[in-house]
């Protein structure tokens, strides 16, 4: 079991890992990592091309969130050395319903493969419901991200309805909903 332990919006996920606020220093790694083709291919809402000044307005967006709540909409994920490695966060918590909230991610490709989003999906799941108290989270997944389905499933995340979403782009795709109880 991962421990979490608090102080002023850090997170520790595992020993070489942690969650933490977002930082304008973050803007040219977070530009960086969203020049991959196969990260830009797995996300809804990503602008292309994705400039600095995207990366720059995100981080605004997520700023101004925090003025008006006691805790982040997206947490960076980093390693040891704080490296900025990707993002896990809630959407629309800031409008639940009933206890529910989405849940969206992504992670440098360096850094694939090593149980990095294991344990921030772990973390996210106790943070829901410790500290929001929210009671289900879901997340839509495109239908040939599989390795985001088998992350998610680890987790308890069950499969529920298709549905049709259109990217930035006006390309329909085709996800499929998760949903866990926390």
């Amino acid at each position: 079991m991962v421990v979490i332990t608090f102080l002023c919006h850090v997170y520790r996920i595992s020993p070489t890992h942690y969650l933490s606020t977002i930082h304008y220093a973050d803007a040219q790694e977070i530009f960086a990592l969203l020049q991959s083709e196969t990260i830009h291919r797995n996300l809804l809402q990503l602008p292309r091309p994705y400039t600095f000044a995207h990366a720059l307005e995100w981080i605004d967006d997520n700023k101004d969130f925090e003025e008006g709540y006691p805790y982040p909409m997206n947490y960076a994920i980093r390693n040891q050395a704080g490296q900025f490695c990707g993002t896990i966060g809630f959407h629309f918590i800031d409008q639940k319903v009933a206890g529910h909230c989405a849940i969206g991610y992504w992670l440098g490709e360096a850094h694939w493969g090593q149980g990095i989003m294991t344990a921030a999906i772990q973390s996210i799941i106790h943070l829901a419901k410790e500290k929001h108290g929210l009671t289900s989270l879901e997340a839509d997944v495109f239908e040939w991200n599989e390795a985001s389905k088998r992350v998610l499933f680890k987790h308890g995340f069950t499969p529920q309805s298709s549905l049709q979403k259109t990217k930035l782009d006006g390309t329909v795709v085709t996800a499929q909903r998760f949903i866990k109880m926390v």
